[in-house]
Parts: structure tokens; sequence; C-alpha cells
């Protein structure tokens, strides 16, 4: 059975391949993880990013579309939604993955009519895969009541084995513009194109290298300069007290990025994908998103809400929750990870060709 996996990104697999002008509005690894789990499950898939007019006869040979919509129930992309409405036959379309964005989280949602009415069409030929409970609930106010909670496809990549040697900690990540306290050693994850000020902030003011390794790029802080150089931008105020090392910037998911995202304690800030990240490298993570999008997601896969944690917000404090529960956290997430693949599989194994189970690199 051949499969087209559909999702809303800019960015083409040429560019990532090549990491030529992956910039602004093209960059969203957020995206770029989901689609990569469901390649990573389902065999025989080809992966299209924005598809055009010119690109629908290449999408018809397929016999199944699997549309990834991973926060993607909000105004700002109904014309991405509805393209599909006329295009799509809802008999050969599925989508296992959807997500309604927190700051536009109304229920009902305020959707495209002509999409409402492709959504309640393709469900009565299979069930629509919800991130969590509250867009499953959003959907059951649109009357598509055929659904179930699955969860995010960004958890079906691949793992990479416990590291044998030991490994020199380089302290924690962050994301999101969550303010640590006591930072001395914090490396920023760039997440997506709405990260992009902090970190051309820190190229500029801090003058980082850009070094290109295996999918991802790193941003080393120049040692020469001392901390008369290190000015806050506007952007980096979002970070205050926080001394930001170095950046990294993911394009692609590889084993390389997750032996380098294993080198750290663990991951504490806003995003929810680089919480994700860093637990499928085998590290902790603990998000510190409170709204919509974060809450239903982190409770679906078992991620900490640090606002419900009895821990400080600084660094200190974090290392310390992290060598006292980390490996039960990471443990917890992982469960999840095989409980909503067996989900999966049990769902749509008639309708799609699934891997057998997860794997690692």
């Amino acid at each position: 059975m051949s499969t087209a996996i559909v999702n809303a990104s800019k960015i083409n697999n040429d560019q990532i391949k090549s990491h030529e002008e992956i910039s602004g509005d093209l960059y969203n690894f957020g995206n770029r993880i989901c689609s990569s789990g469901l390649e990573n499950i389902l065999k025989d898939s080809t992966s299209f990013n924005i598809v055009e007019e010119g690109q629908l006869p290449e999408l018809e040979k397929f016999d199944k579309i699997v549309l990834s919509l991973q926060d993607h129930l909000r105004p700002a992309v109904n014309e991405f939604l509805s393209f599909w409405t006329t295009r799509l036959p809802p008999e050969k379309t599925l989508i296992p993955s959807i997500g309604i964005n927190a700051l536009n989280g109304q229920v009902p949602p305020k959707l495209n009519e002509d999409f409402t009415v492709f959504l309640r069409e393709v469900s009565k030929y299979s069930k629509i895969g919800c991130r969590g409970k509250h867009t499953q609930t959003a959907l059951r106010s649109l009357g598509i009541k055929n659904t179930i909670v699955i969860g995010c496809p960004s958890v079906f990549n691949k793992t990479i084995n416990p590291v044998d040697e030991i490994v020199d900690k380089q302290g924690l990540m962050t994301a999101g513009g969550i303010p640590l306290l006591g930072g001395k050693k914090l490396t920023y994850l760039c997440q997506g194109d709405f990260d992009t000020p902090i970190t051309a902030g820190l190229e500029k003011r801090l003058r980082m290298q850009k070094s290109y390794l295996d999918g991802y790029i790193n941003y080393e802080k120049k040692s020469v300069f001392g901390r008369s150089e290190f000015k806050l931008t506007d952007a980096l105020k979002k970070l205050r007290k926080v001394k930001v090392q170095s950046v990294i910037k993911p394009y692609e998911y590889t084993e390389a990025l997750l032996k380098e995202v294993n080198q750290f304690h663990g991951f504490v800030g806003a995003r929810v994908h680089s919480s994700v990240l860093s637990l499928l490298s085998g590290i902790p993570a603990v998000n510190l998103n409170f709204d919509l999008r974060a809450i239903e997601l982190c409770g679906e896969l078992s991620i900490p809400n640090g606002f419900t944690l009895p821990v400080q917000h600084d660094v200190k404090s974090y290392q310390q929750y992290f060598f006292d529960h980390g490996a039960n956290i990471v443990e917890a997430f992982l469960y999840e990870r095989e409980r909503n693949f067996k989900l999966f599989r049990a769902e749509y194994q008639g309708q799609l060709d699934i891997v057998d189970q997860l794997s690692t690199f």
C-alpha cells in the first residue's frame, strides 16, 4: 500500500539535505519532527510539504493520503486547510494527528466551513486522531465524534540506545523565552522561525560561529570574547539572567542530533517538541508552557509541567530534580510512546502499512 504524508511545512527535503536558505518562515522543526515520526512507522511512504496544484496528479497515485495537522486548527492556516476540501476524496484521506492552536482555542473553533464539512466526511470512513482531549472536545463541538486521542506522531521517531560511556554532561537546555535563574551553562534549543530573533541576536551580539554536523547547526560562542561583549537584545531579555552559551538549531532528525542532545542534563523550556526531542534522546524534560496545546499534549505523553512541580525555576533546582527523578521521567515518556504506538497500530493497521514495532538508530 502506497502512502503520501502531507504536512504544512514550507521546508522541502532538498533544503533539509543541503541546509540552504533555511530561515524565517521556512523553518519549523516541530512540523519536521512530526513528519519524520510518521515516515519512520509507515512503510512505503512519501513525504510532501505544502502542496500546490501542480503536485496533485502525483498525489492521486497514492492509495492513502495522510494529513499531519498538528497545531493547525486555527485561522492562520485556513487557506492551507481549505485547499484540500475539494481536492481529496475523504475515503482515501486519513488524519491521524490533529491539534487545535492554543491562542485560538475557542470551542467550537473558528474554522473554514468547507474544511469542517471535509473533516466530517473523513470521519465517516476513519477515526480522526487527536493530539489530546481538548482537541477532541473541540471536534465534538463541530459534530465530529468519530475521533481518538492518540498523542503526537513526533514520538514515533527512532531513539538511540543508552550511551555506554560516561558522558560529560554540559548543563541544561532551554527554549521559548522562559527564564531560568542562575544559569551559567545553558544552551538554547531552537525549534522554529518564531525563535530566530533570539538566535539572530545571539549570533550578532556574541559573534557566534556556524558549524554544520549531520542535520543540525551548532552555534558556539568564541571564547576570546569576555562578558563585556554580552549585550542583551530585546529578544534576549526574555531570557533575563540566563547566560546562553550556545544554540542548537536542528533541521533534520538524525542519530547525531540525538547524541548531541544526550550530552545535557535535561531540558527545561516552553517548546513541546523540544521536550519530545530531549526525551527521545534519553534525557529528562520539564515543559514550562501552560497554554492548552502544551497541557493536553504533555498530559498525553506524561511530560512533567514545571508549573505544577515543587521546584524553583532555577538551574540548580532542576539539575537536582533531574538527578533524583530523571530516569523515571524518561521511563514514563517511553511507556506512553509505546502505548500511543499500539493505539495507532490498532486503529489504522487495516488502512496503512505500519511497522511492527518502534525502533532505535
